[in-house]
């Protein structure tokens, strides 16, 4: 039995084009979190949660090199909120005290967290 040679067309199911979601057109969202206690009471309403998001907003992609400006999270597939730390422009959320929130609900071993570009 003669193996199937491996193409380029072979994998054409890995790079075609996702479904759109066309609920998270009409119903999808991001909260901008404007104060420690905004983001704080956010996560005090999730408390019980066991599974969450969290991507963090880069100045670029190199480890080391660039850095952490925010990051975004969300509970619900429609709805994300986003924390600004080191925007040249706009307010930012102190952070350390942001980080420490972030750090104490994300390391609580009842939670599951999923990362987007994790290495930051």
């Amino acid at each position: 039995m003669a193996k199937e040679k491996k193409t380029f067309s072979n994998f054409k199911y890995y790079f075609s084009k996702a479904p759109v979601d066309t609920e998270f057109l009409k119903k999808g969202t991001t909260i901008l979190m404007e104060t420690l206690q905004q983001f704080k009471d956010k996560l005090d309403e999730y408390k019980d949660s066991t599974l969450w998001a969290l991507d963090t907003e880069t100045t670029g992609l190199v480890f080391g090199v660039n850095k952490v400006v925010g990051f975004s999270f969300a509970f619900d597939p429609y709805i994300s909120y986003y924390v600004p730390l080191r925007h040249l422009l706009g307010e930012n959320l102190p952070l350390r005290e942001t980080l420490v929130l972030l750090f104490n609900y994300m390391y609580d071993p009842k939670r599951v967290t999923l990362f987007y570009n994790a290495i930051f």
